[in-house]
């Protein structure tokens, strides 16, 4: 029954995502859907449950389930029809062991010559979305409590009540995680740099997802080491047959790096069976599988979209995280799990940075202590839903037509494709000189296979300045 109701749900997912069930639209009926597909009234239930958990539907009592969104992954503007953005090459080739240029740090660095009127490029929400008062307050409150925390030696690993207050958090992600085995870190780049340094060596051949993050490309040149690209789909995540066929014939590869949960910069979340079957293909290679989660906070139903590390039983996954995104950009705690590697990355970490100021840990374990977190993160989601459909909105009504852009269910960045090849370079330029900052899509790859795509941030009232960007974004795209 199994492969029956996963193939049934999804076939309704995929009627969701096109359009043709419609949000508030019911379902057929589960004895429908039984006669309809040949399979039982057990096999119709698994399948509207599975649904349900995977935020397409709610049931409502005796009247069925309902379609919750009927938004679909990938939006194309003057067109009805879906994309999966033609899925940028499948094959992998030898010529993909490249090392990374300066292309990411020269962007970056013109970036920032000039006073910005509205950053579109960073991955980070408006102020008033982060609990900035609560956490000035608690500040205050303990800095009265502890006046002399800042003339005693902090804790090696990290202060044990952030240890703690992360440990019960990761049980709404389906993790059991034992606060001894968190340590933490200043924000989640130190710990995939850590996580790295303690699996690989210099010269050693990384796997990644394309397009990727373009800080792991940094922390994979920082450390002598090389990329091979995995195409990664905008529904799906990353090819695990890609990877498969990298793994057993271009030689050996010592690690994979990867968010399988809101990936940057796709906002896409790999299903349950691709997540037990990557880890089930890393171990039986024995290659160290590093996991990003540091957006699965914002995921709808964190705890039926589990990360990685909930399903490793041989530690084998070195799980990464932090609270920049999700919390506050300006505290940089983040944490690692480090499995089988904890000791050797422990070590590291002292080798790198010593001790961790404790204040902001403090500050953050105090937050996370109560229900205040989890409150906080619905409130965000939900402005962030809206600012999501917004953006889609505006995005799809200036950007010239065949324009493809993902629509995804969590995150704040959309993941932009411009039709007729049109170059995002020049595009970053043009709108750079109108005081506009985008992230053009070359600096998430080490290959040329995004220099049509851009990434834009949604963190940020689609209201304003920031409508009136996308206006002249859409403007400068259509003269290119």
């Amino acid at each position: 029954m199994a492969k029956k109701y996963r193939a049934l749900a999804e076939h309704y997912a995929k009627a969701i995502a096109s359009g043709s069930l419609g949000k508030g639209e019911r379902l057929p009926s589960l004895r429908d859907i039984a006669v309809l597909h040949r399979v039982s009234i057990s096999t119709a239930v698994e399948a509207c449950r599975l649904l349900e958990r995977q935020g397409y539907v709610e049931a409502k009592s005796r009247a069925g389930y309902f379609v919750i969104d009927a938004m679909p992954l990938v939006k194309r503007a003057g067109a009805a029809a879906v994309s999966d953005f033609d899925n940028a090459n499948e094959r992998i080739d030898p010529a993909d062991y490249v090392g990374v240029h300066e292309r990411i740090s020269v962007t970056l660095a013109r970036g920032t010559r000039r006073p910005m009127k509205v950053d579109l490029a960073g991955a980070v929400c408006a102020p008033e979305l982060y609990p900035g008062a609560a956490l000035r307050d608690n500040m205050l409150r303990l800095l009265r409590a502890r006046p002399r925390v800042y003339g005693t030696h902090p804790q090696r690993e990290g202060v044990t009540k952030l240890r703690e207050a992360i440990a019960r958090c990761s049980v709404s992600r389906g993790m059991h995680a034992d606060p001894e085995t968190i340590l933490v870190t200043h924000g989640c780049s130190e710990a995939l740099s850590l996580a790295l340094m303690a699996v690989t060596s210099p010269g050693d051949v990384v796997a990644i997802e394309s397009p990727t993050y373009f800080g792991i490309l940094q922390i994979i040149e920082s450390l002598g080491l090389k990329a091979i690209e995995i195409p990664t789909r905008p529904d799906t995540g990353i090819s695990l047959d890609a990877l498969e066929f990298a793994i057993n014939h271009m030689g050996r590869i010592q690690a994979v790096v990867c968010m399988p949960s809101v990936q940057n910069p796709l906002g896409c979340s790999m299903p349950e069976t691709a997540k037990t079957r990557m880890i089930e293909l890393c171990e039986k290679h024995n290659i160290a599988l590093i996991e990003d989660d540091t957006y699965g906070f914002f995921l709808p139903n964190p705890a039926y979209s589990r990360p990685l590390k909930a399903w490793d039983k041989k530690g084998n996954v070195i799980y990464c995280n932090s609270l920049n995104k999700s919390l506050s950009p300006g505290l940089r705690v983040g944490w690692l799990i480090g499995g089988k590697w904890h000791k050797k990355i422990e070590m590291l970490m002292y080798a790198v940075s010593r001790h961790r100021e404790e204040m902001l840990q403090l500050v953050v374990a105090d937050f996370m202590a109560g229900s205040a977190f989890s409150r906080h993160m619905k409130r965000m989601n939900a402005l962030l839903k809206q600012q999501r459909t917004q953006l889609v909105e505006a995005i799809l009504g200036h950007f010239p037509a065949g324009t493809e852009v993902t629509c995804p269910d969590a995150g704040l960045l959309l993941w932009v494709r411009l039709p007729d090849g049109k170059n995002t370079d020049i595009l970053f330029d043009k709108a750079l000189a109108e005081g506009i900052r985008i992230c053009p899509g070359s600096i998430f790859s080490n290959m040329d296979k995004f220099n049509d795509c851009l990434r834009l941030s949604c963190g940020m009232p689609i209201k304003g300045r920031v409508e009136s960007a996308i206006r002249t974004l859409g403007r400068l795209a259509r003269e290119l």
